[in-house]
């Protein structure tokens, strides 16, 4: 089993979408810049994610993300930890845009805030680069995000 939280992979480069300071130093929303790749980076992921959810085409909510990731980067069901390192390694690509609250659903008792950053280039090996939207979001209780979904886009 992997671990949810793993180390920085600090690129020592500046942040486009984040506060300008260098990756190694996570800087999370209530900066004066908002986050910055590195505090995603450090965010959580439920490892049952891939399989039974975003890599399971008879899931409920699936909404055909499986077919995406399968027909877009070959990978499937086991390939979360390849998938999710891929992730964390390519996130220093992608804008970080916060989604207002009014556009995204409450759970109720809780005050999430919620990023999608989504990686224009995304690349696995053998593969064309395709864009990935990735949705992270933070329960006021937690220090770093989790992500909330990873979506092939057209």
């Amino acid at each position: 089993m992997i671990s949810a939280l793993v180390p920085a992979l600090g690129t020592g480069g500046v942040s486009p979408g984040g506060s300008g300071s260098g990756e190694d130093n996570p800087l999370g929303p209530d900066n004066p810049g908002g986050p910055n790749h590195e505090w995603f980076r450090r965010g959580a992921v439920d490892p049952r994610k891939w399989d039974a959810y975003l890599f399971d085409p008879n899931h409920p909510q699936n909404e055909g993300k499986a077919k995406g990731w399968l027909d877009t980067f070959g990978v499937g069901k086991g390939d979360g930890p390849r998938v999710e390192r891929a992730i964390r390694e390519q996130l220093d690509q992608a804008e970080i845009v916060e989604v207002d609250a009014a556009q995204h659903a409450e759970v109720p008792g809780r005050r999430s805030r919620k990023w999608n950053l989504i990686i224009a280039r995304f690349a696995m090996p053998g593969r064309r680069p395709a864009p990935v939207l990735t949705v992270w979001a933070q329960d006021p209780s937690e220090e770093y995000p989790h992500l909330v979904t990873a979506v092939v886009r057209p």
